[in-house]
């Protein structure tokens, strides 16, 4: 949750309204892609509760809060370039770690399936971050 608060916080926007609007959608995401993912896991046959996968996803959700942190002190002299290599990385990083985590909970035969979820959350947040 503080991975979360940071995120929310770390945006570019001055207004207050602004900053609340973009609080609210980061938690939603969260809870929302946190939930999707799990409901996707226990279908697939997996022993994994809710507030296991949120801790699993928010603690991998760290690669994101550290580009958001550069994106924030550095956005005036990055190009497109630049931010979609930070942001790529940062996708990667998350998705890898949270891979190892979550694809070992489900059976070899559908890890492709498990693990496809985690992938769009993550775009989903890089894709907040590049914004």
């Amino acid at each position: 949750m503080l991975f979360l608060t940071f995120l929310s916080f770390m945006s570019l926007s001055k207004s207050t309204e602004e900053m609340s609007k973009t609080f609210c959608l980061v938690f939603f995401i969260m809870w929302m892609g946190g939930t999707i993912v799990t409901v996707n896991s226990i279908l697939l046959g997996s022993k994994i509760n809710l507030f296991q996968s949120l801790c699993v996803l928010g603690y991998c959700l760290f690669p994101i809060l550290a580009a958001s942190i550069i994106f924030s002190y550095l956005y005036s002299i990055m190009n497109l370039y630049i931010r979609l290599g930070i942001g790529g990385g940062a996708f990667i990083w998350s998705s890898t770690s949270s891979i190892a985590f979550m694809g070992d909970i489900v059976g070899q035969d559908k890890k492709v399936l498990a693990v496809y979820p985690i992938y769009l959350f993550y775009f989903c947040f890089c894709c907040y971050l590049l914004l």
